[in-house]
Parts: structure tokens; sequence; C-alpha cells
């Protein structure tokens, strides 16, 4: 007998870095003999879009291309709401699953407004995290409206602590999945050695690195500020931070400003990020805010020591044990940070192994894959 398969329609605006990288894992390792996938998705902000596109259409996955933009526009936002919700009236879908601030506004009005049973969102990081004052209050009122609308939330530990703070909705409502990722693909194609030889840098040398978009959010100039202050002790140190983004200017120039051109290299998007993780000694994530960033995932596979802000990573990363943590901003806490782990490789190594183990035991990606179908099959209603 013929099994019918749920319906799903996915929607995400921010197509880069980890929202991406998460939409693609989940959809791409789902059960497509129960599940009938399609994805809509902003066709302009990453220049990784139309590769992962291909990658989804080969496996039989609709994909929609939706020109949402980042930034709050009403006018355009209520446009592609209707669009939407136009196409919600025309195909039958079982569930919407919403990812990232701005899809979580249209595609969850758009659901509603079309009777859709099942509402569900993943923020990837709250938007009013990003706000003070009268700006998160505000933000966060706009997702209680929403979150009445919502038959589920699906985050991370860190995020379930904002929503339950703010009183974003009912712990009913709340699924805690923390991000996972599938080691075997994280498998590294050349050595450190090829990879430093490739880039110029002297076989000697420790690299303190980072990954992420080049956002304020990430806060890369804590890490720069840092990094004046750590070569005055160890001059053959070198920080390489891989990612793109609206900040490249600004940080180009401090770095400049600062005369750090041969000790900090900013090296762009690369296509084969698991070979710039064989490049590091240490791991450094300095965020403002964050939910559970697939970076420290990734270091944790590489078996590199973390040092990242305190952002209250639950279940993930414990301080003393299995990374360090400082005071977001705190430029001399990350300093001596940094300078204790240069200091000694033993420790390094520990912590490093340490975050590995915890990676295998606690954030298993088969266990991502089941407890979304999990949620899926779930026979509730608003």
């Amino acid at each position: 007998m013929k099994v019918k398969k749920i319906q799903i329609l996915y929607g995400l605006e921010a197509a880069d870095a980890g929202a991406l990288k998460h939409l693609m894992q989940l959809v791409c390792h789902l059960d497509r003999t129960l599940y009938a996938i399609t994805v809509m998705i902003s066709p302009n902000r990453s220049k990784r879009i139309q590769q992962e596109i291909t990658k989804m259409k080969a496996l039989g996955i609709g994909v929609i291309l939706l020109p949402m933009v980042g930034k709050i526009h009403l006018l355009h936002d209520l446009k592609m709401i209707f669009k939407v919700k136009a196409h919600l009236k025309l195909q039958h879908y079982d569930i919407v699953h919403a990812h990232s601030s701005k899809a979580g506004v249209i595609f969850r009005i758009a659901a509603w407004l079309s009777g859709v049973k099942k509402i569900m969102y993943t923020p990837h990081c709250f938007y009013f995290q990003a706000q003070k004052g009268f700006s998160r209050l505000l933000f966060c009122w706009i997702e209680r409206l929403l979150g009445s609308i919502t038959t589920s939330f699906i985050v991370s530990d860190t995020e379930k602590e904002w929503m339950m703070h703010y009183r974003i909705a009912p712990l009913s409502k709340i699924r805690v999945i923390n991000n996972a990722i599938p080691i075997p693909e994280y498998l590294p194609t050349e050595t450190a050695e090829q990879v430093k030889s490739r880039w110029a840098i002297p076989p000697d040398h420790l690299i303190i690195g980072g990954v992420g978009r080049l956002c304020k959010q990430k806060d890369w100039p804590t890490l720069i500020y840092a990094a004046q202050q750590v070569i005055l002790y160890h001059p053959h140190v070198q920080f390489i931070i891989a990612g793109e983004g609206e900040e490249w200017d600004h940080l180009k120039l401090l770095i400049s400003s600062l005369q750090l051109e041969h000790h900090v290299r900013l090296i762009g998007q690369v296509e084969d990020i698991k070979n710039v993780y064989t490049l590091f000694d240490i791991f450094v994530s300095a965020s403002h805010w964050e939910g559970l960033p697939y970076v420290l995932l990734e270091a944790m596979c590489f078996k590199l020591p973390i040092v990242a802000s305190d952002l209250g990573y639950q279940a993930v990363l414990y301080d003393q044990k299995n990374a360090l943590l400082f005071t977001p901003g705190s430029v001399q806490q990350l300093t001596d940070t940094i300078l204790s782990l240069l200091a000694d490789a033993s420790r390094r190594k520990a912590l490093g192994l340490a975050g590995y183990e915890h990676l295998l035991a606690s954030c298993q990606f088969s266990e991502f894959v089941r407890k979304h179908e999990e949620i899926y099959q779930l026979k509730w209603e608003l």
C-alpha cells in the first residue's frame, strides 16, 4: 500500500551561512519516502545558493525562488506574504516550516491566512536578540503575536532560554533540537601543511582562526584588537578569518590602521571550509549574540580548542572543560585566554579532545533528523 507523503513547504530568506547550511542538511537527509519537500528560498543573498539549488533539485526537492529582502520593507514584505499565500492556495501542504526572521514573518502569516494546520518556526537566532531598549520590547511583542499562530518553535537550548525569559510562547510550543553535523562529510581533502604551503604560511606558525559572516553580530573587531596584543608576545602567530559580509571594508581598514596586515588575514568565502579548519590551532568565536552556530560544532569536529564569548550555549560548551569562555566584547579577557592557550599545548589538546568527545556523545546528526521527523508526524492542531 502506497504511503501518502507529508507535504512540507520550507521558507528561507537568509540564504547564507548557518541558516542555509541547516536547511540543506535537514531537507537533504529527511526520508523522502515519507515527505514531499518544497523549498521557497530567496536567490539574492548568497553565492552558494545556485549550487545548493542544483543539489536539492537532483534529490527531487522542489525549489521556488522568492525574492525576499533582509531589511524591513513593509510594501515588499506584504507582497511576499500574498505571493506565498497564493501558492499555498494552489498547493496543499500539511506543514509550513519557516526559517530565519524574515521568512518567519512572511511564511507564518501566509500559512495562517491560508488555514495551514501546522506552522513551524526555526529562528536561527531571534531578531530581538540584536536589539536593545524599546526596539527589543517591540520585536518581542511581534514574536509573541506571531507565536499565537505558530504551532511549534524548533530552537536550540540557548534560544529556548531567550524565549522563556521574554515569554515569547508557552513551553508546550517549544521543541528543542540543537544543531548537529554529519561528521563523515567533514573529512578534509588537504593536510594543514598543504594548505599552509598554498597560502604561503610558514609551517611553524600557529594559527588562531574564526569562521563566519563578516557582520556586526560576530564582533570581529574584538578578535582583531586581541590579535594586536597577542602578537606582542607571539610575533609568529597568525590570525585568519574566513567569511564574507558587509563589514569587509571596515575590517580591512581596521587591520590596516593597526598595522596588522602581516598578522591578520581576511580570506573571504572558502568553498571547501573543512580544509580551513585543518589550519587552525585555536578557534575563536567572539559573537555578541547567537543561537547555536555551526562553526562551534565544526571546530569540535576538528578537535580544536574553542575560545568563545559566553552566550549561554546550553548543553554544548562548558567553560574550562571543552571550551574557554569570556565576557562578550572584552578584548582583555580574550587576549589573556588566547595567551594562556598559546603557552600550554597540552591544554589545547585536552580541550579539543573534550569537545570532540562531546560532539560524538551529544550532538548526533541522526538524532537531529529523527527529532524533526518526530515533530512533523505529531498530530496536533492550533
